[in-house]
């Protein structure tokens, strides 16, 4: 994708219908103060459906809150054989629809404190969101981020070789099964741990009732094409890998929080989870800082004391 794609993004989009995916915005109350504008971003295999209640309880406290499906998820695909395909050059695309909906944003609530919270996969986006556009941002928060995989490269190598013979757009248990099972072993031990049985994706989060959602949901836990893992992994890789100089670092008082549950499988280790902090700080951000839940898992907007982490992100983002 060319890099002067959204040369015109605050001319380009005024209305939802404009936006290249499908996007929702909450608004608060009538009579109520805006205090500022908090855009999320989904992770993999999900959709914006599942923000519901994170983004009310924003919405209730005076926040403009807007959401939108990531290509090959949720309502921005044209029918379910598009599930896991982000379409061709898929990083780069998925960074300039999220700036396209700040651009829409920025066009119809101008003038208010603009918030980026980027979820699993979607911290990554984030990420990879403030490596280009950092000045359009004044606070964001980096939520159970996925720690740094070494095995990215070779994957990505690997996909490579096997879309020579298979379409990028098929789906691939194979590499499903790559990708899952290194947070086997971690989740079964979880479970001994907290004595707790066992679920499909159980390591998304604590709450049964969750978890069976998810695993009901059709649009939830759905296996990715090649270029759907391709995609994680070269997101991975501009967020993980490369010169710190590609980084814009227009703003770099930027205040970065990484939040996280303590159990998160996903996060790796506690050492990758702190060296993810830290890389932000290397690049050249000043104001990094984090937090752990003791005891909670992946989805921590959906974990039994949610309300303690939605407490504390609107402490942070108002004193």
């Amino acid at each position: 994708m060319k890099e002067n794609i959204l040369d015109n993004a605050y001319e380009k989009y005024k209305t939802l219908e404009d936006l290249p995916v499908k996007a929702k915005v909450l608004l608060p109350h009538e009579g109520m103060v805006r205090k500022g504008i908090i855009q999320f971003h989904h992770g993999m295999s999900e959709h914006s459906g599942r923000y519901g209640e994170v983004m009310e309880f924003f919405r209730d406290h005076g926040y403009i809150c807007a959401i939108h499906d990531v290509r090959g998820h949720g309502q921005s695909m044209k029918d379910d054989s598009e599930l896991g395909y982000f379409g061709e050059n898929g990083a780069d695309t998925i960074i300039e629809d999220a700036h396209a909906v700040t651009a829409y944003l920025k066009n119809n609530y101008p003038d208010l404190p603009f918030i980026l919270v980027g979820h699993s996969f979607g911290s990554l986006a984030a990420r990879a969101y403030i490596k280009k556009y950092d000045y359009e941002l004044d606070r964001a928060f980096i939520v159970g981020c996925p720690g740094d995989n070494s095995f990215k490269a070779f994957g990505m190598l690997l996909i490579e070789l096997m879309t020579i013979f298979k379409n990028s757009k098929e789906v691939s248990p194979f590499m499903a099964k790559v990708f899952n099972n290194q947070f086997t072993k971690p989740y079964r031990k979880l479970c001994k741990k907290y004595d707790r049985k066992e679920l499909p994706y159980g390591q998304i989060c604590t709450v049964e009732e969750v978890v069976n959602s998810y695993n009901s949901d059709r649009k939830s836990g759905f296996l990715y094409t090649l270029n759907g893992y391709y995609t994680i992994m070269e997101m991975m890789s501009k967020v993980y890998n490369g010169s710190v100089d590609k980084w814009i670092r227009k703003n770099t008082n930027l205040k970065i929080t990484f939040l996280s549950g303590a159990d998160d499988v996903y996060m790796i280790s506690e050492k990758k989870f702190m060296q993810a902090v830290e890389r932000m700080k290397k690049i050249g951000y000043k104001n990094v800082d984090y937090k752990l839940y003791p005891e909670m898992y992946h989805e921590i907007f959906n974990e039994k004391d949610k309300l303690t982490v939605y407490n504390d992100m609107l402490e942070m983002i108002e004193k």
